[in-house]
């Protein structure tokens, strides 16, 4: 038998703004931050 209690803290998907596409955020987020990277590589002319 197990013994887990019930979780107590929401996870991380339920607190998303958008808890339903969670993929499409997360694409989101590491879009915008390789975007941030190329413009930083691109600013000091190593691309």
């Amino acid at each position: 038998m197990s013994d887990q209690k019930p979780q107590d803290e929401p996870t991380w998907k339920t607190t998303l703004p958008f808890p339903k596409k969670w993929a499409l955020y997360i694409a989101v987020k590491l879009g915008i931050l390789a975007l941030a990277i190329w413009l930083t590589l691109r600013w000091y002319g190593l691309v």
